[in-house]
């Protein structure tokens, strides 16, 4: 009989006698009983065996007991990314072999160049050093680039040993949105500049010994030199150890002040300023990322003298920053961050499929309770949770700040979530898919004076778990939104005046924070500062310096705003509570309220244009 070829890729299954059937413990499924299952049957069986033997190094000498034929895609098995060196050194793709070897050689050039270690020039480390091992990471970026990177297995480094402090600080994104208004209403010229394979920069206090790298040997028979002993010592931080962060910032911020003349801004390190014969230049550094802002000729010289002490790539196109896509249009900017949006929804694709589509992220209401008593979700359900909320919390710390309180309320049990959690934060990712192309629009009103201004609002008692209020704000810089916050309250407060009272000092600290930074930038802002808040109760206690029996207990922390109010920066305004932005970052609202405050905040809609 002729065997007709097999049109799809499923595997070929010959006929088995009788004789080969065999049996296989099977595992139960855990809904089920601990009744033993049937024996599988002798297709079944065969399929069994040749699925377990499959990784098997000779398999494919087992030709006779061969039962399947695997269809693979050539172009895919050749242009597969591999994981370990051998994979990279000896590619299938020939093509792909050169640029895999190319990179590694680079990195090692790299590495030379810098002079990130020495050679031990000894077999033996003494019974108190432990050597760390080395890692390869390889990656084919977006534009074609192959990188190879050498990363070392710091998690085996000891504290107080091997490394003593490993935070770096990072930028503030409500400097980054400063930053970015001004760069429109002052048309200035802007570049970014990135630093190559930063972390080698960084200088080594320490004394770290590595084993030999895979591919150094054959590196340095390339070089026409030779290896000494079995050990290198570290002179440079390298990728993966603890402290090369902080190492290289140190290397970085260092290099801006004290060779550069930059001046740093104390309650953000990473802001820094440059006074110029043809005006002040700005800087921000995000890691190895760099935007600079100020007159053209001034940015193209801070660009030359980097590259005396760094390999940079720098660009006159500003179309991604820290993860967030910019797009500018005239006098308009745009902020959304699609690469994170589709990696959400690829890790939640499954279930998504199966959800309804609704208005908004939370139904209005419904509040998040961690004190409830199970199902919880399962560990591997628990982490693609607080996976989840993470992706969240930093899609609405750049660009969705309309998601602040349905994902506040989330991250509330992220050690805890139950399956009705799980349902709450799936409807949260739903809308973000039915919302992918929304952006935050930056649009700076052009008035005769900069200004300020802010609106509060408190929920009060509203975590229902501990009844405390929750506080919410948002503030704008000439109509630009640049910072906002959903967050419960530290104390219990006893009534609603109380509540909002609490939030006006929450946005008056904040307030006061920008004001410092714009001062750094040399904006000069309109006095007073307005804060809009929808209790006259609460402005009547912030512009009174009354007490009584209602109020006396209310911390002293809290009445710093009254002397500001008094000095003339801050002034407290009421607003009704339709027309208070601020109401979105403290409860779940219905539709048609949600989409008036969205639309109040600047969020842009596809191609349709919001105004603030």
């Amino acid at each position: 009989e002729q065997k007709l070829p097999n049109p799809h890729n499923d595997p070929i299954i010959d006929e088995v006698d009788e004789d080969d059937e065999e049996e296989f413990p099977t595992q139960p499924d855990d809904n089920q009983s601990d009744t033993p299952l049937p024996a599988t049957t002798p297709r079944l069986t065969r399929e069994v065996r040749a699925l377990q033997t499959f990784n098997n190094p000779g398999r494919l000498e087992q030709t006779p007991e061969c039962l399947f034929c695997f269809i693979i895609d050539d172009n895919e098995q050749l242009d597969e990314t591999p994981i370990e060196f051998h994979d990279a050194w000896h590619h299938p793709n020939k093509n792909h072999k050169k640029q895999w070897r190319d990179a590694i050689m680079l990195e090692f050039d790299r590495m030379t160049e810098l002079q990130v270690w020495k050679q031990a020039g000894t077999d033996i480390l003494p019974n108190d050093i432990k050597p760390l091992g080395m890692k390869w990471v390889f990656k084919e970026k977006k534009n074609g680039t192959f990188r190879a990177r050498l990363v070392a297995k710091g998690y085996n480094q000891v504290p107080g040993k091997d490394f003593y402090y490993n935070f770096s600080p990072v930028t503030n994104e409500v400097s980054l949105r400063i930053l970015l208004t001004i760069w429109i209403l002052k048309d200035y010229y802007a570049e970014t500049a990135d630093i190559q394979t930063a972390f080698l920069y960084g200088d080594l206090d320490e004394t770290i010994f590595i084993r030999i790298p895979e591919g150094y040997k054959e590196y340095l028979n390339e070089k026409g030199k030779k290896i000494d002993g079995k050990f290198l010592q570290l002179l440079k931080s390298t990728y993966g150890t603890v402290q090369a962060a902080r190492n290289f910032w140190k290397k970085l911020t260092g290099t801006l002040i004290q060779e550069m003349n930059f001046i740093q801004f104390e309650n953000d390190n990473c802001l820094l300023k440059r006074e110029t014969a043809n005006g002040t230049l700005f800087l921000i550094v995000y890691v190895d990322d760099c935007l600079i802002l100020g007159p053209k000729n001034e940015v193209a010289d801070t660009i030359k003298d980097l590259n005396k002490y760094f390999d940079i790539k720098h660009s006159s196109v500003i179309e991604d920053f820290i993860g967030c896509s910019i797009e500018r249009t005239n006098n308009n900017i745009t902020l959304h961050q699609p690469d994170l949006i589709k990696r959400l929804l690829k890790m939640f694709q499954v279930e998504l499929n199966q959800m309804k589509e609704h208005e908004t992220p939370a139904a209005a209401g419904i509040k998040v309770m961690r004190m409830v008593e199970g199902p919880f979700l399962e560990d591997d359900k628990q982490f693609k949770y607080r996976s989840g909320v993470g992706s969240l919390l930093y899609l609405l710390k750049h660009s969705r700040p309309e998601l602040s309180n349905s994902i506040r309320e989330l991250s509330k049990v992220m050690d805890h979530a139950t399956t009705a959690h799980w349902k709450m934060l799936l409807r949260v990712i739903k809308y973000v898919e039915l919302t992918a192309n929304h952006k935050l629009l930056l649009s700076p009103q052009i008035e005769e004076k900069w200004n300020l201004k802010g609106y509060c609002d408190s929920d009060f008692a509203g975590d229902a778990d501990n009844r405390k209020s929750i506080s919410g704000f948002i503030i704008y810089f000439c109509g630009v939104p640049i910072s906002w916050r959903s967050r419960g309250q530290k104390s219990v407060t006893l009534s609603s005046t109380e509540a909002e009272y609490v939030a006006i000092s929450e946005i008056a600290t904040e307030i006061l924070y920008i004001a410092g930074i714009l001062k750094f930038l040399e904006v000069e802002i309109e006095h007073p500062i307005v804060i809009h808040v929808d209790n006259i109760g609460a402005i009547y206690l912030a512009e009174r310096a009354t007490s009584s029996t209602r109020t006396k207990h209310i911390d002293t922390r809290y009445h710093f705003v009254r002397n500001y109010i008094e000095d003339g920066i801050l002034k407290i305004k009421f607003v009704r509570s339709n027309d208070n932005t601020a109401d979105i970052f403290t409860k779940n609202l219905a539709a048609e309220s949600f989409e008036k405050h969205t639309t109040n905040i600047g969020i842009l809609r596809g191609d349709i244009q919001t105004s603030v």
